[in-house]
């Protein structure tokens, strides 16, 4: 996950007076589970986790992913509840991940990608996680929207659209 991301939760954090070793409690994440997102390759918090940190704190997720705007919503946007589940790449219940093979469908279209192994080679991801998330066997997660915006500049605002 990019330091950016994490250093972009840690602020977020301080400045809303969150304990840092708090998080995996507030967002129901085993702590061993977290540090290893946290530290390691993959996303330190999923979609429904980040939206969790929306309900409760009014976080901008596109700030939180882009760095892009402001770091708090003006208003706290409505969300569905957030089912914690135990799979690492598990998305979120509403559309973001059709929302997401939409805007990824039309990035192809537009740059004139033929495969999905060349659109995982631009993205700088593992192409059998994208095309599992393009046919609809698995949710998208944060990780491939991460690199999805910040390889391929799609708006976040368009997946996470509801």
């Amino acid at each position: 996950m990019s330091a950016d991301f994490n250093a972009r939760l840690k602020m977020f954090c301080e400045l809303q007076g969150i304990k840092f070793k708090d998080l995996p409690g507030i967002l129901d994440i085993k702590k061993p589970t977290f540090d290893k997102r946290y530290y390691g390759h993959t996303a330190a918090l999923t979609v429904p986790e980040m939206e969790q940190l929306q309900k409760l704190y009014g976080i901008n997720l596109h700030w939180l992913i882009t760095g892009s705007g402001e770091m708090e919503s003006q208003a706290k946007a409505p969300t569905l509840p957030v089912e914690n589940t135990a799979k690492e790449d598990s998305g979120p219940a509403d559309n973001t991940s059709e929302n997401f093979r939409n805007e990824i469908k039309q990035y192809k279209a537009k740059h004139r990608i033929n495969t999905y192994t060349e659109l995982a080679e631009r993205m700088q991801h593992t192409y059998s996680h994208l095309l599992a998330v393009m046919n609809g066997e698995k949710q998208v997660s944060i990780a491939l929207v991460t690199k999805a915006v910040t390889m391929l500049g799609i708006d976040a605002r368009n997946i996470f659209k509801k």
